[in-house]
């Protein structure tokens, strides 16, 4: 089930089995403000997301509720914030390489 927005917040506050209030102060803002979020009376801004995104360890995009991969290191099994920048270059011809190959393998 591809979950949105509002089922996110609430499903990862629930699995740390927080309250809004708990969140609230994570974000320093009142619980009612929280509370807005997972009722989506008003949506959260990217400052909000990162910090959740953080707290949580999963990514914006999880938050989001655009893929169900938590975060890359559940799929790679690396720590991306560990890589150099030219460790992460190589990583990404690496991936580039394998998806042609797979392209050709797929296509042909």
């Amino acid at each position: 089930m591809r979950y949105g927005l509002i089922e996110r917040l609430k499903q990862l506050r629930e699995e740390k089995e927080l309250r809004q209030g708990d969140i609230a102060k994570v974000l320093n803002i009142t619980a009612s403000a929280y509370g807005f979020y997972e009722q989506k009376r008003i949506e959260p801004n990217i400052e909000v997301l990162n910090k959740l995104a953080s707290f949580y360890d999963v990514s914006v995009d999880y938050i989001l509720g655009r893929t169900d991969i938590r975060n890359m290191r559940e799929v790679t099994g690396l720590n991306l914030e560990e890589l150099s920048r030219q460790d992460i270059e190589y990583v990404k011809i690496i991936v580039r390489a394998f998806r042609e190959k797979q392209k050709k393998d797929f296509e042909g």
